[in-house]
């Protein structure tokens, strides 16, 4: 009996720290997801409450060689060509830029206060409003951008095919995009709602210049 005994209780103190040994780690990764989640959270915080002033003033810069790439332009002359009107355009740009120096520099003041206010407060409630502010003080600057814009589209109507044509456009419609207050937030909840099914899944499975300034 006292044999008996003896087993039963080293079966039970095995038992027992088998249990224990089990919850903490348990307790271990559920605070390791916890600070993911976190994490996460402050990322998404951090885009949301991002405004990019020079892409809202379409100040971005080609980078000639990406282009012709991008285009897929074989000859040489219209090569030449295209990179002296790309060239131009980002000197024009650049200009544009020097002549709202002001203008560009208090907008973008604007947009730092305006996320520091909204990242020590938790939310974005005021950002709609100030990236209409935005928007309306730097009107002209974009206005201008877009002439030579235009000019830029009519030149390169001229060399290019239809398709490079084509192509040319629904590039450049992407790099004056501006994500509204809408979109942003839409992604960000996509985003955690992506992340939340992941922790679901998670358990089963293994672990020059530049194009835009």
């Amino acid at each position: 009996m006292k044999t008996m005994k003896r087993i039963l209780s080293g079966l039970f103190f095995v038992m027992l720290l088998s249990f224990n040994h089990t919850a903490i780690a348990q307790m271990r990764g559920g605070g390791r997801m916890d600070q993911s989640r976190s994490g996460h959270g402050n990322v998404h915080s951090q885009q949301k409450m991002r405004i990019n002033v020079r892409k809202m003033a379409a100040l971005h810069l080609y980078d000639e060689h990406k282009v012709l790439k991008k285009l897929r332009v074989k000859n040489k002359e219209k090569a030449r060509q295209i990179s002296a009107l790309l060239q131009d355009y980002n000197r024009a740009v650049r200009n544009i830029e020097l002549k709202y120096h002001d203008r560009i520099r208090e907008a973008k003041r604007m947009a730092k206060e305006a996320g520091s206010n909204s990242y020590q407060a938790g939310n974005d409630t005021g950002m709609q409003l100030v990236r209409k502010q935005i928007r309306l003080k730097l009107a002209p600057v974009r206005k201008e951008v877009m002439v030579h814009q235009q000019e830029l589209n009519r030149k390169m109507k001229q060399l290019l095919n239809k398709k490079q044509y084509k192509k040319w456009l629904k590039y450049q419609r992407k790099k004056n995009r501006i994500r509204s207050q809408n979109q942003t937030q839409l992604h960000s909840r996509n985003n955690r709602s992506g992340h939340g099914s992941r922790k679901g899944g998670g358990m089963r499975g293994g672990g020059g210049r530049g194009m835009y300034r």
